[in-house]
Parts: C-alpha cells; structure tokens; sequence
C-alpha cells in the first residue's frame, strides 16, 4: 500500500485554520471517507447508530474552539459536521467507551483494559517511546502502533499558528486537528500513548477528549514545569502517558496521567534495572510501578511468551540502550524503532503506522511514514519548521 504525506499549514484563528484544512483533505474525504468509516466501524464493532451517538456526545464536549474548527472544517470539505466528527472519532470509537455512556462524567467503570485493540491474541498495547542522552542533550524516539486502516487517509504534517497561542506542528495521520505527537516554536516536544486509568472523573471536572487535551497542552505550555501544571489543572478521558522534551533547557519527563492525577519521572543520574540506562526515560503502556523486577533470563522467557506486549517492548528498548548506547542521531535512534522486537509488525490490525525522531536542542525533527512498519519500511524524511 502506497501512503501519501502532504505538508498542511493552517494558520491563523481557528475557523481560517479549519477552512484550509477542509479545503485540502476534501479530495481524500470524499474518496475514502466511506470505506473507511465502513472498515473501522467492523474493526470496533460499532453500529452506525452507536457511532453517530458517541460521537455526537464527545463533539458536544470538546473546547469551543475545537468544536469551531471542525465545523469550518467540514464547511470546507462539503460535508455535515456530524459527517465529519464521525470521521475523525472512529477509530476510537467501542461499545465500552465512556462516551457510548453519556461520557466520563457519567461513567462508572473506568476505562475498561480491554476496550483496547490490542487487549487479545493481537498482542499488546501501542507504542514505544525513549528519550536517550545523545552529545550531551536529549534526543527522544517514538513509534505509533495504531490500526493501519488509518493510513488510507494518508500521513501529514500540520502546522498551527493560531492567535495568542504557541505555533506549532502536528506528526500524524492526515486529517487530525487533534495530536498526539507535536513540536511547537518555543522547542517543547510532546506524544503520548495510552494508558489504563483506575480514577474517577470527581465533581466540578470537566474532561478533555484525551488528544484534543494534548494539543491544548502543546499550543499553551513552553516549559516542563508549564506542562505538569497544566496536566494538574486539567483532566482528560482516558489514562495517557506524556512524554515531554524541553529544547530550550535540555529537560525532560514522563507523566503517568490517569484521568484527573498523575505522577512525573525525569532521568535518573545512574543506571537502574528498572528504568534503564542513567539520562534515559522510556515507556509503552504500562506504569513503571507495575513493571516486574526481573532477569535477563526471565526478560526473555517472558518475551518468548507474550511477542508483542507492552513489557516485552520496554525490556527491548532498555536492552538495546545498554548494550549500544546510540552515538549518532538520527540513524542510532531509528535502528532501535526498526527493532523486530519494539516495532508491531504482525497483528492482524495493528502496525506501527509512523515514527519520528527529534532533536530539541537544535529544532531538527524527522518522520517516517509511506509503508508498514513505518519505522523500518517507511521513507525518513527531516521535517523544516516554519519558526
């Protein structure tokens, strides 16, 4: 399969920026929005009723300015709003869902574990990140195992400049004015995976569609201080792990966010069994707290035994760290993404469907994408910002 990458800019307030947008995606909307709703919907096992409700309560709580954006976005693409929400809420659409309840405010059973497509025999949860010390600055590396029926849309990069907010760009599936992996112009890295929430949603909260949150974070935060205050004053509706690289300073962190709490890990100064080589941070899907305290020999029984899985592919990043710290970047940074063991190649529906690599210190991001497993298939390319 052939996937296209297009560079977007979508300057300018938040109606200006979905125009454009809806102007340049409607080719792709209108050739494969159907097949593609079609094929995610029998993935989810969602009905088109049951799509159409969920997405209708998770439109009506995004922020205002989302909520304008997407609406002259589909404005520009010809289509209904309630048209287009479906399209961009589908992959994450399921019957478990809080917002086939009412939404997060409403739901009592916390994220289900296995509302997650990679919870059975697919193996394992979605994507691998690490920030490693590479000349005495941090480079970080991540890898995004999503459905590959994603890339029928196409992969973008998206960049945002809205008024009185930090200009920023988007690395992802084309189509998404959400993000989940995003550089802005003060040199503040941010992705995220996803991660089991155990809290509840209390009283007075209002939460944040989990991606919409972290461009929220991405276009208002410069600093990692910046980003755990607003992680504390905010609450999403689901559990992510965050990952953030500060440029400026040569910072870096972890935050584990459950709904409404969460916890941050920086480098440690010294090497740990657990957390990997010292000036490193890495994370799948798991919290640290629950990774097990384990052997060489018993890492790779268990990996032997569960292909795929969260622990599995943490244990293979600390691995290749110790044994081959990388000395050049992009190149050494990428080889640990291509790993047979940390890239989701053989799944049914999952894959890894794109990888970036970024350097902070110097404002140098690349990107891979164009065929699967991204990371080892897909074509690198370096990234030019705009600021």
């Amino acid at each position: 399969m052939s996937i296209p990458f297009q560079t977007l800019h979508a300057p300018g307030p938040s109606a200006d920026a979905g125009l454009t947008l809806g102007r340049a995606l409607a080719p792709m909307l209108e050739s494969r929005r159907v097949p593609y709703l079609a094929d995610l919907m029998s993935i989810n096992r969602v009905t088109p009723d049951q799509l159409r409700e969920q997405t209708r309560r998770w439109l009506a709580a995004l922020p205002t300015r989302f909520q304008v954006q997407m609406d002259a976005m589909a404005l520009g693409a010809g289509l209904s709003l309630q048209d287009l929400a479906e399209f961009l809420y589908v992959d994450i659409a399921s019957t478990s869902s809080p917002w086939a309840r009412g939404g997060p405010l409403d739901d009592s059973t916390l994220d289900d574990p296995t509302d997650n497509p990679a919870a059975g025999p697919a193996a394992g949860p979605l994507c691998t990140g690490f920030v490693t010390p590479l000349h005495n600055r941090p480079w970080l590396a991540r890898n995004c195992d999503w459905y590959k029926s994603l890339l029928v849309r196409g992969t973008s990069a998206t960049f945002y400049a809205e008024p009185n907010l930090i200009p920023c760009v988007s690395l992802g599936v084309a189509g998404d004015i959400d993000i989940d992996t995003g550089f802005n112009a003060e040199r503040l890295w941010l992705h995220m995976h996803t991660l089991h929430a155990t809290d509840p949603i209390g009283p007075g909260q209002r939460p944040i569609s989990w991606l919409f949150w972290m461009r929220d974070c991405l276009e208002r935060c410069s600093t990692i201080d910046e980003v755990d205050r607003f992680i504390a004053q905010t609450a999403r509706d689901r559990g992510v792990v965050l990952f953030a690289v500060d440029g400026k300073s040569g910072e870096s962190a972890v935050f584990e966010c459950h709904r409404t709490r969460h916890d941050r890990f920086e480098p440690l100064t010294h090497d740990d069994p657990t957390a990997g080589p010292a000036g490193s941070l890495i994370a799948t899907n798991h919290c640290r707290c629950k990774h097990p305290q384990e052997t060489l020999e018993e890492q790779e029984h268990r990996g032997r035994q569960r292909a795929g899985s969260t622990i599995r592919r943490y244990n293979r990043v600390r691995r290749l760290l110790e044994l081959a710290p990388p000395e050049e970047g992009p190149d050494d940074l990428i080889e640990i993404l291509a790993d047979d063991q940390v890239e989701m190649r053989t799944p049914e529906h999952l894959r890894t469907i794109y990888s970036a690599v970024c350097d902070p210190t110097h404002n140098r991001l690349w990107f891979a994408s164009g065929a699967l497993p991204a990371a080892s298939a897909g074509a690198w390319r370096e990234i030019k910002t705009t600021w």
